[in-house]
């Protein structure tokens, strides 16, 4: 079963932009940086979470639950940076994780 996780998360992400009355193209770079971070936070299929440190070098991270670790608590890197394709990316890859979760 091949699925197209980009075209999913985009949908999803556009879904939330639209049901929240957001237009993306009024907004300054950090500012839509903020709204695409908490977009793709929201957008996130269950069991899976996009995490963000600046502390760790603007590095993105997604938490979700395995068998060697029950609680969601630790950050594994998606090797994305922080910015707008960074977040895309790491939501594409939620899904294709959570995908494999189930």
């Amino acid at each position: 079963m091949n699925k197209d996780y980009s075209v999913l998360a985009l949908d999803t992400l556009n879904q939330w932009f639209l049901s929240n009355g957001i237009d993306t193209s009024k907004l300054v770079y950090f500012e839509s940086l903020q709204v695409y971070l908490t977009g793709c936070k929201k957008s996130t299929p269950k069991g899976v979470s996009i995490s963000y440190s600046a502390k760790k070098s603007n590095r993105l991270y997604l938490r979700f639950k395995t068998a060697s670790h029950p609680r969601a608590d630790k950050d594994n890197p998606c090797n994305e940076i922080f910015n707008k394709d960074g977040l895309i990316n790491a939501l594409i890859k939620s899904f294709k994780v959570a995908d494999k979760l189930k």
